[in-house]
């Protein structure tokens, strides 16, 4: 029977939702809104949602050392994560960009044998190895195969760090996890990358033409306020607190099915030879990695 199965609940529930938010996020970056303005709006709503709930009645103190942990944490899981998966999908098709994010467990797993000294054996090398060629390929052949235009190989770049930013932030993490309730966890990560992204991102969210917003806009940025920042969010935090960084890593892979398939079927990107080779590679180089763990 599966352990902490509430956990891996709430894991995939997170990763459908964000595989959903890639052709999400594509329709409302830049048709509606900038990608500076569309960052800035999800940490304000996220600071302001997270906050209320600990007025309520969940609040709970953070010893002062954790304080720089949990600035770190808030910069690389939201400020630079959330704009730079933004800025990259301005570029790139969602289809690119969540075969990308499937390098996650890979980077997971290294940066958890440097930080937490954990064993890598030869299978898990050949396995990065083959996944990052897959993502080599993909960002180098997006002109042969893409209908994004030249700069789609600069958006993946963009989402290869969007991926590296939240692969160190999972590893980081999880300590705080096990400390604190991910509750006060995620209200700090935030009010921190608040702090960073308001001053650098007003200008942008008060260029924003919010009489533009039709039903269409607005519900687009209610998905990705509610669901693809607040409940997922949440959910990986609950997550994180319950199972390791790799596991929580290894439920990415749902988001280039969930990603495909909704913007074929939108008819906003299209299926390709090359992109199923790139995938191929990086999904077997993920699977050598992960079928030793336990």
């Amino acid at each position: 029977m599966l352990k902490n199965k509430s956990a891996h609940i709430a894991i995939l529930t997170a990763n459908v939702v964000f595989g959903v938010n890639y052709v999400f996020s594509k329709m409302l970056v830049p048709e509606y809104m900038s990608p500076m303005a569309t960052t800035v709006t999800r940490v304000v709503f996220a600071v302001l949602a997270f906050w209320t709930i600990a007025m309520i009645g969940n609040y709970q103190k953070v010893e002062k050392r954790d304080l720089l942990k949990l600035f770190i944490c808030g910069q690389l899981g939201i400020t630079l994560n959330m704009y730079l998966f933004i800025k990259g999908l301005t570029f790139t098709s969602p289809m690119d960009s969540s075969i990308i994010m499937t390098l996650t467990p890979l980077l997971v797993l290294i940066i958890s044998a440097i930080v937490l000294k954990e064993t890598i054996t030869k299978n898990k090398i050949f396995g990065i190895i083959l996944g990052a060629t897959g993502a080599i390929l993909l960002i180098t052949s997006s002109g042969i195969s893409s209908t994004f235009g030249p700069n789609q190989w600069l958006g993946n770049v963009i989402s290869f760090g969007s991926s590296l930013a939240y692969s160190i932030y999972l590893v980081l993490a999880k300590p705080l996890m096990e400390k604190y309730n991910p509750l006060t966890v995620m209200r700090w990560i935030f009010t921190f990358a608040a702090m960073v992204l308001v001053p650098i991102g007003c200008a942008d969210l008060f260029q924003t033409n919010w009489s533009a917003f039709d039903f269409k806009g607005i519900g687009l940025l209610t998905y990705m306020l509610i669901g693809a920042t607040f409940i997922t969010y949440l959910c990986i935090a609950y997550g994180l607190k319950k199972v390791r960084s790799t596991t929580v890593s290894i439920y990415n892979y749902s988001q280039p099915v969930i990603a495909s398939f909704l913007a074929i079927m939108l008819g906003i990107d299209r299926l390709s030879p090359e992109i199923l080779f790139c995938a191929g590679l990086v999904f077997s180089g993920v699977y050598l990695v992960v079928r030793g763990k336990k």
